[in-house]
């Protein structure tokens, strides 16, 4: 459980995870997020689709504009029924992913919290 002890933002922003590059969205509300990782759950009505741990996913997360955008690809870690919790890989900036970085962390949460003021 090391992952889960770095500082986390609770959060209960929609967004969309994505499994397949050509399958619908799953709507989920963004349940907390920290350095490494972050947590869903399933949009009222909405059940998880099946997940393994490792499966390859992509999240977006959208602050309410174009620029506050993010698209992040990550990994299961754990998966439930009607939530999972996944471990962020690369971070989808000016054209392609890349490693995602102590300050793209930083802004993520930093937007989160500023939609909570």
């Amino acid at each position: 459980e090391i992952e889960r002890q770095k500082a986390r933002v609770q959060s209960h922003v929609p967004v969309n995870l994505y499994l397949k590059e050509d399958a619908p969205p799953v709507a989920c509300i963004l349940g907390d997020f920290s350095d490494v990782s972050l947590r869903l759950a399933v949009a009222p009505g909405q059940t998880m689709p099946p997940l393994k741990s490792n499966d390859k996913v992509v999240v977006v997360i959208n602050l309410g504009d174009a620029a506050s955008t993010y698209r992040i690809k990550g990994s299961v870690f754990r998966a439930s029924a009607d939530a999972c919790v996944i471990k962020l890989k690369q971070l989808y900036k000016d054209g392609d992913f890349s490693a995602i970085k102590t300050m793209d962390v930083l802004e993520i949460k930093t937007g989160l919290l500023n939609l909570r003021l």
